[in-house]
């Protein structure tokens, strides 16, 4: 993704979010504005540095060129900061562990690994081509150069190395990490104001992003070093008409959404020093969506709204691909550790769903809203998408689906008081997660069961003190969480090992 920079706001909206923006959000929404032209000259300048000779710069400057026409540039440069000290291959360097295969390399010792290295930078464009009608263009790209943060096994044994220091900070390695990032992209936004009180909103989107990432677990032999080559291209289009009603009781809006992306990613796995060979996987993966939604607020008295969202989505994607034993040394023991390669597979996925949300709003006052909801999310299927060493590790796993009820009342005062109490509860079905699931011996992502959330969070805040030049406030907030494995799919000591637990990061 691109690095956050010359950000205007970040809006956070919490639960379901699935009639306005789609299938994956069903948690909520985080939304990154960045800033816009604005109508007068204005620019900044930020320059930042740190320990391990980190240095970061970001500048964006506004150029009004007329009444109707305007642009903003922004960048930043993001540079070192790299902490761990590479110690090369170590007592493995030249050895050999199988005949036929080539000694260990050695990188040799280097200091400052895991640096910065990335580049980023935005065009913004703003045309306002008649009285009603605007045109906002952004055109962005990043460069990442840096280095991936190594893995340290700080003295225990793995894989049969064992570090000769148990400084957390020094790792060894036959090869060190590096990656290669560049994205690029490209959106368009048209607002057409029509007939009435009804506005016309366009959206359209192109990425490409093309990646390199490649190191290895820590250890100076060639124990499953890795080297993952991607290249993502990614199209979207959404169209909306959103107006008023009814002597202004009723917004409305409508609209329909339309995604593609491809990606192609290869990777090779060296495991010389394991089973004398080198894996490859060459993989492609396409996924479409279509999607058409509205939703409604009817505010039927001055104090009371009701609104109702819908949104209908199709999913397809296809997963295709191999995985082979290269051989490059004539000596491969591969079929004792991958015994079903050489794996060629060809999958498709075809989802669809219907969510959508109900609210209830009592506004008796300008600072009060008391309100209640309850809704539905989806999360798509797909596919894990990590080297395939078995078949059934290419199937696709289901839909995710959430099933929310909320309420809450808010106070929002003119003197700077605020307070907040919500309450929630989220039951997951057909739950997404990683785990080992027989006759797969590895760790994918697939469906697991389902999970019930619940939980308070409240918030207060007052200004102490306001004056002309001066502010001080105070905020405190509080969350109560439980989450717990409700079903478990999987063998019986899975599923006594993981029912009636908490799930993880909640």
């Amino acid at each position: 993704t691109m690095p956050f920079f010359d950000v205007e706001r970040v809006e956070v909206l919490k639960g379901p979010q699935g009639t306005l923006y789609g299938r994956n959000s069903t948690a909520g929404v985080v939304n990154v504005i960045t800033r816009g032209v604005g109508p007068e000259r204005s620019g900044y300048a930020l320059l930042e540095g740190g320990s391990y000779g980190r240095a970061r710069g970001e500048f964006a400057a506004a150029f009004p060129v007329s009444e109707t026409f305007g642009v903003r540039l922004a960048a930043m440069v993001d540079r070192g900061g790299g902490y761990m000290d590479g110690k090369g291959a170590g007592p493995a360097a030249g050895q050999v562990t199988f005949p036929r295969t080539p000694p260990v390399p050695n990188p040799g010792a280097r200091d400052g690994c895991g640096e910065r290295d990335l580049k980023a930078a935005r065009a913004t464009f703003e045309l306002r081509p008649g009285e009603d009608a605007t045109v906002v263009v952004k055109a962005y790209a990043s460069q990442d150069d840096g280095e991936n943060v190594q893995a340290d096994s700080e003295g225990t044994p793995t894989f049969g190395f064992t570090e000769p220091d148990t400084d957390p900070y020094t790792f060894y390695s036959s090869r060190y990490p590096v990656r290669d990032i560049v994205l690029r992209g490209l959106s368009v936004r048209y607002d057409q104001r029509l007939a009435g009180d009804t506005a016309l909103t366009a959206l359209a989107g192109y990425q490409t992003a093309d990646r390199r990432w490649a190191g290895g677990l820590g250890v100076p032999r060639r124990i499953s070093d890795y080297d993952f080559t991607d290249d993502v291209e990614q199209r979207s289009l959404e169209l909306r008409l959103a107006g008023t009603a009814a002597d202004d009781r009723v917004d409305w809006v409508i609209g329909g959404y339309a995604i593609r992306d491809e990606v192609s990613f290869v990777t090779l796995l060296d495991f010389t020093d394991q089973v004398a060979t080198k894996v490859v996987s060459d993989y492609f993966q396409s996924r479409e969506s279509l999607a058409a939604f509205g939703q409604v607020d009817w505010r039927f008295t001055d104090t009371l709204t009701f609104s109702a969202g819908l949104r209908y989505t199709a999913d397809e994607g296809r997963f295709r691909g191999s995985t082979i034993d290269t051989n490059p040394y004539g000596t491969t023991l591969a079929g004792l550790a991958f015994p079903a390669l050489p794996g060629v597979f060809n999958e498709p996925t075809d989802d669809a769903d219907t969510s959508g949300r109900l609210t209830l709003k009592y506004q008796p006052t300008a600072s009060l809203t008391v309100y209640g909801s309850v809704g539905t999310g989806y999360k798509a299927g797909g596919f894990d998408g990590s080297t395939i060493f078995t078949l059934p590790e290419a199937k696709p796993f289901k839909p995710e689906t959430v099933e929310a009820i909320e309420a809450g009342i808010k106070y929002s005062g003119a003197s700077g008081l605020y307070a907040s109490l919500d309450a929630f509860l989220y039951d997951f079905s057909e739950l997404q997660a990683f785990t080992v699931i027989p006759p797969v011996t590895a760790n994918v992502r697939t469906n697991v069961g389902k999970s019930e959330f619940k939980g308070l969070e409240a918030s207060f805040g007052i200004d102490v003190l306001r004056s002309d030049s001066q502010t001080l406030r105070f905020d405190v907030s509080g969350t109560w969480l439980r989450s717990e494995i409700q079903e478990f799919e999987g063998t019986p000591a899975q599923v006594a090992a993981n029912l009636g637990n908490a799930l993880p990061a909640a």
